[in-house]
């Protein structure tokens, strides 16, 4: 991209586009930052981790979900993956990354659209139209709100 300097009387200040980052064959639904990285799930059911500073794909976990990639979030010291095939999964953070835990809370095999620490707990919704609440140690569900 094209770099501009703007000047702000004593100070100067330099402004650059953005980095694209290309790599997915399907649109991206997922942006999570974690220092120095992002990780993007996308349709093509796959997760990316991207370096921020120079907008490098460092790793490519291909089929993270039978479909589309829907929701990434921190729980705990893990990222949480959800997706369209229903599936909650936990990642172990560092290369190479890898599924350490997965679980399909009945009534969302249409898909998890959200997933939500909160305390012990993570909150989930989906296609069902109730609320789960997960615990983060077991992945077992503590409670549910219709």
């Amino acid at each position: 991209g094209k770099d501009n300097v703007v000047n702000l009387g004593k100070y100067t200040m330099g402004i650059s586009s953005g980095l694209a980052m290309h790599g997915h064959t399907n649109g991206v639904r997922a942006l999570l930052k974690i220092g120095p990285v992002v990780w993007s799930g996308s349709d093509d059911g796959s997760i990316r981790i991207w370096n921020c500073a120079d907008g490098d794909c460092t790793e490519i976990v291909e089929n993270a979900h039978n479909g589309s990639v829907l929701k990434l979030a921190v729980v705990r010291s893990y990222v949480w993956s959800s997706g369209s095939d229903g599936a909650i999964k936990e990642w172990q953070i560092g290369t190479p990354t890898k599924c350490l835990r997965k679980v399909s809370p009945p009534g969302c095999d249409k898909g998890v659209y959200a997933i939500v620490p909160l305390g012990r707990d993570v909150w989930t919704c989906g296609h069902n139209p109730n609320i789960k609440v997960l615990g983060q140690a077991g992945m077992d569900i503590n409670d549910e709100y219709p």
